[in-house]
């Protein structure tokens, strides 16, 4: 079943021109790399997307109406996909009815709110998972700044003074 899933979201990747870079078998959260490319010129510029593919073969979707669904996360997912460096993109597939949903998870809970509720709530019509969905992506993946921050390194020191008067000379040789 997730295999069958995240073919349904290498194909959408693929039709929108971009590049898809599976993980492979055994993975820690992230299922697969999105790499944009420029349609036009066909390069590609470090823009990355990480995605983590949802399928299901249940006749309906948690909490689903004819309008919406909602998908539950656990703590540790939400936490292991909000730290990281590159915006995470997660993807229900609905393998019955042959569609497939997105949502940006960095964007979704950056509200504390949404994140006590622990679910991701998609829209059917406007989070649809398919090629029109290339701008919104591109949006999502520019919006970040690049370089990668690096966790703060703690020294700890203790430090003396004996308020000594330091006087420098008027010249330095070197």
């Amino acid at each position: 079943i997730g295999q069958r899933g995240m073919a349904h979201i290498e194909g959408v990747v693929l039709s929108m021109g971009f590049m898809f870079y599976p993980t492979g078998g055994v993975e820690a959260g992230i299922d697969a790399f999105v790499e944009l490319r420029d349609a036009e010129t066909s390069e590609v510029g470090n823009l990355l997307l990480q995605v983590q593919g949802k399928a299901t073969e249940k006749d309906r979707l948690p909490g689903e109406t004819e309008d919406a669904f909602d998908w539950p996360c656990s703590d540790a997912d939400i936490a292991y996909w909000t730290q990281g460096t590159a915006p995470v993109l997660l993807v229900v597939v609905h393998l019955k009815r042959g569609k497939a949903y997105w949502k940006s998870i960095n964007g979704w809970f950056a509200d504390p709110e949404r994140v006590k509720t622990r679910k991701v709530e998609f829209d059917k019509k406007v989070d649809e998972f398919t090629p029109d969905a290339k701008a919104a992506l591109t949006a999502v993946a520019v919006a970040v700044r690049p370089g990668a921050p690096s966790p703060s390194v703690r020294i700890h020191e203790q430090l003396l003074t004996n308020l000594v008067g330091v006087n420098f000379a008027s010249r330095l040789y070197w």
